[in-house]
């Protein structure tokens, strides 16, 4: 637990060494990818210094904690709406700051429907966040609108980052097959584009994005490669 992995190599057919970025290696004849997605961070001042502090990337998570506070979601996607939804029926106040004219383009038609219904959810558009403010804790969050220019600030006591996340592919991107999201592209059985070589979970172009999923798919990937083992000589 807590261990990071710097690569993951192949040095011959059924041998593979993962190194650490302690510079441990270790050696096996299968390995099983799942080493998840990190949320895309906004990348401005007071995020990481907030972050648990009021700044979350999970509103399924963490939304019950912001029960009758004003709070901010930043994204124009559907998890953007589907947080500002879920944190709608806890907080007081639910802000939704899309970066553009309006949502994404591919967000699905009937959650904008949805979110255009609730009162308590204000949108603002060609909002561009740059600071998350706050001492101990979130207690603002300042923008820029991307057609005036004007630098505006938001009075809030969290901030939920929706703007996607990103495949932990790092270690293993020049080993194994991505697809245009750099997901890992597996078989039926979660082989990878290598033999001998799983990948389970988030990391992994499967469909859903669902902790449920990934446990699933974890159990079939651990069968595939104890049943790979079984018959390698």
């Amino acid at each position: 637990t807590g261990i990071k992995i710097k690569k993951l190599e192949v040095k011959a057919p059924g041998h593979f060494v993962v190194t650490t970025k302690a510079g441990k290696q270790h050696e096996s004849k299968s390995v099983i990818i799942a080493s998840g997605k990190n949320p895309r961070e906004l990348g401005v001042p007071g995020e990481k210094e907030l972050k648990g502090r009021g700044l979350t990337y999970c509103a399924t998570c963490d939304a019950p904690l912001f029960k009758d506070k004003v709070v901010a979601v930043v994204g124009s996607g559907n998890s953007a709406i589907e947080a500002a939804m879920q944190l709608e029926k806890i907080a007081s106040k639910v802000y939704i700051l899309c970066n553009k004219d309006g949502f994404a383009e591919n967000t699905e038609a009937v959650l904008i429907d949805k979110i255009k219904a609730l009162d308590k959810i204000e949108k603002i558009y060609n909002a561009q966040t740059t600071e998350i403010v706050g001492d101990k804790f979130v207690s603002g969050l300042n923008y820029k609108d991307a057609k005036t220019s004007e630098s505006k600030k938001l009075d809030v006591q969290g901030v939920f980052v929706e703007i996607g996340s990103v495949p932990s592919v790092n270690f293993c991107k020049n080993v194994v097959e991505l697809n245009e999201w750099n997901e890992i592209k597996i078989d039926k059985h979660n082989m990878t584009s290598v033999k001998g070589l799983f990948a389970a979970g988030d990391v992994t172009e499967v469909a859903e994005k669902q902790t449920v999923i990934a446990a699933g798919e974890g159990a079939k990937a651990g069968i595939a490669a104890a049943n790979y083992l079984a018959r390698q000589k």
